[in-house]
């Protein structure tokens, strides 16, 4: 007498649950991913979704309100070599000096505005021959102003346009003479790749100094 295959469990069935709001690895799609180009669109909507506006980040002296600072507050602040010079700068020499080596940098802009601020400090700016300075906004109270370049700049040059009150301070905006043609050849020798030619003298020297 055979044995009878015993019967096989009946599991108990539930119906199929609605689908959910979480996400299911197993369940397709149920629309296919956008082409690429292709603008997504609101569910019940026909406003399509735009992407969340990245800012964008704007280094300082590009606006009036947000100038490229320089402050020499009790030591010495030196800007030299290769820099580019935004279209706004602003120097506060309170208790101590700056020098800025215009020589090798590049200008963003033809007009260059500059506040100054000088208590006590002692500001020093040394440009390319052909930039020229306009010192016509710049109040020197008790300070000191000595302006050795030209008022009118060279064809393709700048203007640098000062504004602010020295009080005590100096200020000097010149030419390059050779102790900073000795200065620059110093610096390319330590930051340039050897052999990197130097700007001719009558590059770097202005009206009188030739």
């Amino acid at each position: 007498m055979s044995e009878s295959a015993p019967d096989e469990p009946q599991w108990p069935t539930y119906p199929e649950p609605a689908t959910s709001g979480f996400y299911d690895p197993g369940a397709e799609a149920a629309d296919p991913p956008p082409e690429p180009g292709q603008q997504l669109v609101n569910p019940g909507s026909a406003d399509p979704i735009r992407p969340p506006v990245v800012p964008q980040y704007v280094p300082p002296g590009y606006t009036p309100d947000d100038p490229l600072n320089f402050t020499g507050s009790g030591s010495s602040l030196v800007k030299e070599g290769r820099w580019m010079i935004p279209p706004y700068l602003a120097l506060q020499g309170s208790f101590g000096s700056i020098r800025l080596d215009c020589q090798l940098a590049t200008p963003t802009t033809p007009v260059i505005h500059i506040e100054v601020s000088g208590a006590f400090g002692d500001t020093v700016i040394i440009v390319p021959p052909g930039w020229a300075a306009d010192l016509n906004r710049l109040r020197a109270g008790f300070g000191e102003r000595k302006v050795k370049v030209d008022e009118t700049p060279a064809a393709g040059c700048p203007i640098l346009v000062f504004s602010g009150q020295l009080n005590f301070g100096s200020f000097t905006i010149r030419y390059p003479n050779r102790r900073d043609q000795r200065h620059l050849r110093r610096w390319l020798d330590k930051n340039e790749p050897a052999g990197t030619e130097l700007p001719g003298p009558e590059l770097l020297l202005g009206p009188g100094l030739r």
